[in-house]
C-alpha cells in the first residue's frame, strides 16, 4: 500500500458520497420545500466538518446600511441565503429565530446558494 495520499480520489469519493445523499433526499421527500431545506441542511452539516470551530454556520439574512439621498441610512436585508458563514467569536446574530437568523455584513464571511445538482470542473 502506498504511503502517499490521493487528493483526487478523495474529491471524488466525497462527491459520490454528496450526490447519494441527495439521491436519498429526491428519493425520500416528496414536497419541494422540504426536498431543499433537507438538502441545505446537510450540505451545512457536511461544511462544518471543514471549517474551524470559530465559524458558525446558518441559513437566513445579511443585514447591511446603505446611504439615502438625504445622508441617513437605511438598513436593507438580503433575500434569503440558503448557507452563512460567520465568525461566531466576533458576534454572532444580530436575530435568532431558530429556523433562520439575520446576521451584519461585518461578520458575514461567505455565503452559499445551495442548487439540487452536483458539478465538477474539469
Amino acid at each position: 500500500m502506498s504511503s502517499e495520499t490521493n487528493f483526487e480520489t478523495f474529491v471524488e469519493i466525497e462527491e459520490e458520497h454528496l450526490e447519494r445523499r441527495l439521491t436519498a433526499i429526491r428519493s425520500a421527500i416528496a414536497h419541494p420545500a422540504e426536498k431543499g431545506s433537507s438538502l441545505e441542511y446537510h450540505v451545512a452539516e457536511y461544511i462544518k466538518g471543514f471549517l474551524p470551530k470559530q465559524y458558525g454556520v446558518s441559513t437566513g439574512f445579511v443585514a447591511s446600511l446603505k446611504e439615502t439621498e438625504d445622508s441617513k441610512f437605511q438598513v436593507r436585508l438580503s433575500s434569503q441565503i440558503d448557507i452563512i458563514i460567520y465568525d461566531s467569536l466576533r458576534g454572532g446574530p444580530l436575530f435568532d429565530f431558530g429556523s433562520f437568523a439575520v446576521f451584519p455584513l461585518e461578520n458575514t464571511l461567505a455565503y452559499i446558494e445551495v442548487k439540487a445538482s452536483v458539478t465538477t470542473a474539469k
